[in-house]
């Protein structure tokens, strides 16, 4: 009777187990097709993202080349516009250098192009006018075109292997011009005055004559320039440097701002034969003092304050 019972219940957990186990299978097989069936689906998905982000990139890179030379192009027409009205004007029969009315139209011109253009540019604008003579200070003032207000910010002129940078008496007074560099070039008698001219760069060049009357030079930099006669006159000097320049001599200092600059003692008074060759007149020193000059105390109504601001400061 027992044996019959135990044999009745094995049958059933036998049956019990071969319906579990069909059951398993079934859902597993599902499981895997769902798998196989979404796995394509996904990794399409995927790619597809991939795909897209790449051809988006690939576009900005497209777009950003194309606009690039868009611009090199409307830069190019803008500058080939300008030389080509100049050439016209300059060529025409009935132009006269004299003529304020005739120089005006490439007056215009030119200022309205440097405002548009790249700095590679610009300094070739300059370089076309200084060839044809209507920019130079050895020229009548009513032959000199007249480009104050000009933007030559962060233009290089640079003497190199194949080009020379002489400018000579170039004459280029009121200028914006930040971060303009000059390197290896002649700028004996050249005409800054009352330009804008911080963070500019001399460097090698030679500064015989030139005029540096009121201008804006904080934190310029001169480097081994030759000085002869430059005039600094009135002009603000304010942390510049003058690190490895060569000796100053009969340079004019007079009223001018060298507060923080790194100018030695035998460079700003010209020591020469134990000589001093600079006139330091007014001006504020590196230190803070002042170098007044006694003679025009007198002559000056705010002098008295002025002694006062020089006495504190020693």
């Amino acid at each position: 009777m027992s044996n019959a019972i135990i044999t009745d219940i094995a049958t059933e957990v036998a049956s019990s187990l071969a319906a579990i186990k069909p059951s398993k299978l079934v859902r597993r097989t599902v499981w895997i097709k769902l798998i196989l069936a979404v796995v394509p689906s996904i990794a399409f998905g995927v790619f597809t993202v991939v795909f897209t982000l790449q051809q988006n990139a690939f576009a900005a890179v497209a777009r950003e080349q194309d606009q690039y030379q868009a611009s090199e192009q409307r830069k190019q027409a803008i500058f080939d516009n300008c030389i080509d009205v100049i050439s016209e004007i300059l060529l025409s029969p009935n132009f006269n250098r004299s003529n304020v009315d005739h120089l005006q139209p490439i007056q215009v011109k030119v200022i309205t192009a440097l405002r548009r253009l790249d700095s590679p540019h610009k300094r070739d604008i300059i370089f076309y006018l200084y060839a044809n003579k209507l920019i130079r200070g050895d020229f009548p003032l009513e032959f000199r075109l007249d480009l104050r207000g000009a933007d030559l910010s962060e233009v290089e002129f640079m003497k190199s292997s194949k080009t020379r940078c002489n400018l000579t008496n170039v004459f280029l007074p009121g200028i914006l011009a930040s971060n303009i560099v000059f390197s290896g070039c002649e700028l004996d008698g050249s005409n800054f005055e009352g330009s804008v001219m911080h963070r500019s760069q001399f460097r090698n060049c030679s500064l015989g004559f030139a005029q540096f009357l009121h201008v804006n030079l904080e934190q310029a930099t001169f480097q081994e320039n030759l000085y002869w006669k430059t005039n600094f006159f009135g002009s603000s000097l304010v942390q510049s440097s003058f690190v490895g320049s060569n000796v100053l001599y009969f340079v004019n200092f007079e009223n001018v701002d060298l507060f923080g600059s790194d100018i030695k003692a035998d460079q700003l008074f010209g020591m020469h034969l134990l000589n001093t060759t600079n006139v330091l007149l007014n001006a504020r020193l590196p230190n803070g003092s002042f170098m007044v000059h006694s003679s025009q105390l007198i002559k000056d109504g705010g002098a008295e304050q002025e002694v006062k601001m020089s006495r504190r400061k020693e």
